[in-house]
């Protein structure tokens, strides 16, 4: 049997494999990386920001608030920066991307974040449960 500590480094070390992997395959493949990350962080942003600071801040957040937020702003985030991907549009044959107030894809973040909120605190307020 493995101790405890002995799992916690090997865990360590798998991480860190992985990581350098990543990175490997990453260098093999030039690509401008920026708006990648950038629509990483909006999609991580848009699905687990609303759930966890209100989660955190008011007890009134319910489970099934905070799983329907997620799917909510990770879902509103997907679509807009799906609808004015060019391939996407390419292939649905639309010339100009349908940008919402001038907010690119990789930003879309701001839609989900709010729209996570506002769906969090509706679906936590109609399924709270009564004293």
């Amino acid at each position: 049997m493995i101790s405890a500590a002995t799992s916690g480094m090997m865990s360590k070390f798998a991480l860190l494999a992985v990581a350098l992997l990543a990175a490997m395959v990453a260098s093999l493949k030039p690509a401008d990386i920026i708006p990648l990350v950038a629509a990483s962080f909006s999609l991580a942003a848009s699905a687990f920001v609303p759930a966890m600071v209100l989660g955190i801040f008011w007890r009134g957040t319910t489970r099934a608030g905070a799983v329907a937020g997620m799917a909510a702003g990770l879902g509103v985030t997907v679509y807009y920066m799906l609808a004015n991907a060019a391939a996407v549009r390419a292939a649905l044959g639309l010339q100009q991307p349908a940008l919402w107030l001038g907010i690119q894809p990789v930003s879309a973040g701001v839609f989900g974040v709010a729209l996570g909120v506002a769906v969090t605190v509706a679906v936590s307020l109609a399924t709270r449960p009564r004293p």
